[in-house]
């Protein structure tokens, strides 16, 4: 009974190892993850909006830089969904 329960795990692990790996389901995550990425954008677009009305030059300055490099996050994202997303589609 404990031999079968062993490899009807086994079976399942190596079925979501599989199903992990093909290019349609790493489009998916990235999706995710980029729509993520889009509200966190948002939330420091608003709060830099904010310091700018505020005249908070320190805040506004490093508020930039962290959207700058979330946009760049995002668009390396995005080139990664494309490609797995060609990949899935062949």
């Amino acid at each position: 009974m404990k031999i079968l329960l062993i490899i009807l795990k086994g079976i399942i692990f190596l079925v979501g190892l599989f199903r992990t790996k093909t290019p349609q389901v790493k489009a998916e995550k990235l999706w995710a993850q980029i729509e993520k990425l889009n509200n966190e954008i948002l939330d420091v677009t608003n709060l830099l909006t904010e310091a700018m009305r505020n005249d908070h030059v320190v805040e506004h300055k490093s508020l930039d830089a962290r959207r700058m490099r979330l946009i760049a996050k995002r668009n390396r994202l995005i080139r990664q969904r494309q490609h797995h997303a060609e990949r899935s589609a062949r």
